[in-house]
């Protein structure tokens, strides 16, 4: 039986036990993985893909079910119908915009946020890679937009000007050396390396492809005087070669690269309106029409140190995000939201994975030595100190160093083709938008299979397994416990680093009302029969004293976000705002609502300052003084509920005083806290007004408790 359908069956038998009663899967894609094949379904509704939704099914060599993931949205609040058609939807999309877009893909899906919210997705040709946005189907409101390059930022890596500053002779495979005149297109017609010839990221490019041999079919050109030189042939040569020498490895691996959706154009010397670039991307927003018409582009950037063509650690990484798309499609990049908030994790597994096989073929675990390294950004996979989630702050590029290193090691330890392998079948089991968890599950499919097949022993899986705990990969969970025995630590970016995406300066992002969000959730794990907590916040900026931040948190569920073009947190229970070094947020029974020890009380941390912070966390059983009113988030009504830092004495209509400064309660009254540092409110406080939007570029990531609901559970 074809593996499609064999998984279908499988399901079909498994259906109650995995929970797909009533489920609807759409057409499955199909990859290999090790020694067998991973099929993928889409979660449908009515036809209508579910973004992130579906089941994954790996099958091994012998054809035996190995592995099956689900992760799918209950069907039973949504309806597929749309008051927008497509025309509707770009029209709304052009009236959000101010402009008429460009667009190159549209679809009628379903986001995984509240309980799921039909929406047009519409691909769009526009800033740095293209622009993906969500138009509601229902009253065409904007309400998400996420950018679709993959981008190195100036760090990748292989041999280069630094290595081996002396060009050789290669030869160019593939090339179409039939064609009348010679260009450097090869692959059987999918490819095609072209010329920066003007225009910007965000207005348009436009390419040329004018480079002919030197002489015969011979692309012999020596680098010129300055590497900083816009017309530079060896650039788009070395573009050819290096792109062309990781076809190999991948069709080794089971990518269909040969298929005609696969085709692909590369684009060297790449200027932004004239002005040296830092940076090199894919983006399957592709090339729409023209000569160099492609689903798939790669441009590589000019930049002001080094010519980021010469380093074949940054083509070679690139490629790998070409292959990522097109065989598994799990990355959602750096501003993807989901029903939980920011979610860069499945970002971070595509530009760890993508500098693993780069190293991989380079035999060498530093990345980009001429192109980074004159930038200060080089990375190098040999570091193992980072470990999940201390070290991880929402950053795809450093936290996808965490990945990176962590195959590295296993290149290192189990040999290159092993742990290829072991990498590439763990991209495979990744869902759209999934979790670090998410590639060590697939570590540990892949693992198993090797070692049936006889090219892994126990020995080497206990090796892998261990390096797992000791890194922080098996346990890298999006929700992370707090407790007595075991203190949490979270990196949150600032405002100003935001600014290097999106433009601006950290105060106008303060202006606009804006703040920065843990890509992680923590959670209080009281003991039983506890009474009250109280947990302990101590924030380190990385630069300077600025401390600004509001910690959330929802008693018996998860914090939750808005679902519109600027998420805020929206559904909580207590709110205390920080701008001291320490603060405190205590719980009892007098808190609003009472603490309770067996709930799952989670929290999340959103920074308004504009340098990165740390923020330690701990917590502890606590019991009220005899007369003390209990902290809490405060009542809606006066007189209802006390604050959530330290309490107050409790008066006939008050549970306590407001947050932080631990004023009595009066009869029906309440009071307001001296601003010494923090301050805590229950959900259901006065609402403030919705401050201006920035540029829609810079939605998806910034977020900050504009409005505030009453919690829900």
């Amino acid at each position: 039986m074809e593996p499609a359908a064999a998984a279908r069956a499988h399901l079909t038998t498994r259906s109650t036990e995995l929970d797909l009663d009533g489920i609807e899967l759409g057409e499955p894609r199909v990859a290999s993985a090790s020694t067998g094949r991973v099929v993928r379904f889409p979660q449908t509704i009515d036809g209508v893909r579910v973004v992130g939704g579906g089941v994954i099914v790996r099958i091994d060599g012998r054809g035996e079910m190995q592995r099956v993931a689900v992760d799918v949205l209950g069907t039973d609040n949504i309806v597929i119908s749309a008051t927008l058609d497509e025309d509707a939807a770009k029209e709304a999309l052009e009236a959000a915009l101010g402009e008429r877009p460009q667009v190159a893909r549209v679809e009628l899906v379903i986001l995984r946020a509240g309980e799921g919210t039909l929406v047009w997705e519409l691909d769009v040709f526009q800033g740095l890679g293209g622009t993906r946005y969500w138009i509601d189907a229902d009253d065409g409101a904007l309400i998400g937009a996420l950018p679709l390059g993959s981008h190195a930022l100036g760090r990748v890596f292989e041999r280069n000007p630094v290595d081996t500053p002396e060009p050789i002779d290669a030869e160019l495979a593939l090339l179409d050396t039939g064609a009348s005149p010679i260009h450097l297109n090869g692959w059987n017609g999918l490819f095609s390396v072209a010329h920066y010839a003007g225009g910007g990221l965000a207005s348009g490019l436009f390419f040329d492809q004018e480079l002919v041999p030197s002489s015969g079919e011979d692309f012999l050109y020596d680098p010129p005087a300055s590497p900083l030189n816009p017309i530079d042939e060896i650039a788009q040569v070395n573009t050819y070669y290096h792109l062309t020498a990781m076809r190999p490895l991948f069709q080794a691996l089971g990518a269909p690269i040969d298929d005609p959706g696969w085709k692909l154009t590369a684009v060297a010397n790449v200027h932004d309106n004239g002005n040296y670039w830092n940076n090199a991307i894919f983006t399957p927003t592709g090339v729409p029409s023209g000569p160099f018409a492609a689903p798939n582009l790669i441009l590589i950037g000019q930049g002001t140190a080094s010519d980021f063509s010469y380093d074949s650690d940054v083509i070679k990484h690139e490629f790998v995000h070409y292959v990522s798309h097109n065989a598994f499609d799990f990355s959602m990049y750096q501003f993807y939201f989901d029903q939980h908030g920011p979610n860069p994790f499945s970002g971070s597994i595509d530009e760890g994975v993508s500098d693993y096989f780069a190293a991989s073929e380079a035999d060498d675990p530093e990345i980009g030595e001429s192109a980074l390294g004159p930038l200060g950004v080089m990375r190098d996979l040999a570091d193992t100190s980072k470990k999940c989630p201390d070290d991880l702050f929402g950053e795809v590029h450093n936290d996808g160093e965490l990945i990176g290193s962590f195959a590295w090691t296993l290149h290192e330890q189990l040999g290159k083709e092993a742990a290829d392998r072991l990498v590439y079948g763990a991209m495979s089991s990744m869902p759209q938008g999934g979790y670090i968890t998410d590639f060590a599950n697939g570590i540990v499919s892949t693992v198993d299979e090797l070692v049936a097949e006889g090219a892994l022993t126990a020995a080497d899986k206990a090796v892998i397994e261990q390096e797992m705990t000791d890194r922080g990969i098996y346990g890298c969970s999006r929700f992370q416990p707090i407790s007595s025995l075991t203190p949490a630590k979270a990196t949150v970016l600032g405002l100003q680093n935001a600014t290097r995406w999106f433009g601006g300066t950290c105060q106008d992002m303060k202006d606009a009302g804006y703040g920065m969000s843990s890509p992680f959730h923590y959670y209080y794990d009281g003991e039983r029969g506890e009474t009250g907590a109280k947990l302990t916040f101590k924030a380190t900026p990385q630069v300077g004293d600025e401390i600004d931040y509001t910690v959330y948190m929802r008693r018996d569920g998860v914090v939750s976000y808005s679902v519109e073009l600027h998420p805020v947190v929206q559904t909580y229970d207590y709110e205390l705002h920080v701008t001291t070094e320490t603060a405190e947020l205590i719980l009892d029974q007098n808190s609003s609502p009472p603490y309770d020890p067996e709930a799952f009380n989670d929290i999340v941390i959103v920074s308004k300052a504009c340098p990165d912070m740390v923020v330690e966390m701990s917590g502890e059983a606590y019991e009220s003084p005899i007369g003390e009113g209990g902290g809490g988030g405060g009542g809606a009504d006066p007189g209802t509920g006390g604050g959530a830092s330290d309490g107050g004495s409790g008066g006939a209509g008050g549970a306590g005083g407001s947050a932080s400064d631990g004023g009595s309660g009066g009869a029906g009254g309440s009071d307001d806290a001296a601003d010494d540092g923090c301050g805590c409110r229950a959900a259901g406080a006065e609402e403030r007004g919705v401050a201006p939007a920035l540029a829609l570029g810079a939605a998806v990531l910034l977020m900050s408790a504009r409005r505030r609901k009453r919690g829900r559970r």
